[in-house]
């Protein structure tokens, strides 16, 4: 499978979209858009900031579909340090 390549000048859709969504997640929730979505007897508030981070998944997603996880092999061990702390 081949590499994607990145041309000078033109970031990639990723780059955009996480761009986007990082100043979201540092404006403090009382400045940022949120609504309450009633589920039965409870309610759920919905942030800004929350959307932003179901942008972002899904959008690793798509790339990880698309172009593979062979890239991430790489940083094995980090990835296991990281997941002996979760």
């Amino acid at each position: 499978m081949d590499r994607p390549t990145l041309t000078a000048g033109r970031p990639s859709v990723g780059a955009l979209v996480l761009a986007l969504a990082v100043p979201t997640l540092f404006v403090h929730s009382t400045y940022t858009f949120d609504f309450s979505v009633s589920l039965g007897s409870t309610s759920a508030t919905v942030e800004l900031a929350d959307l932003a981070v179901l942008v972002v998944a899904v959008a690793a997603l798509v790339a990880a579909r698309r172009d593979g996880l062979d890239a991430l092999r790489a940083g094995k061990a980090v990835w296991i340090a990281a997941g002996v702390y979760l």
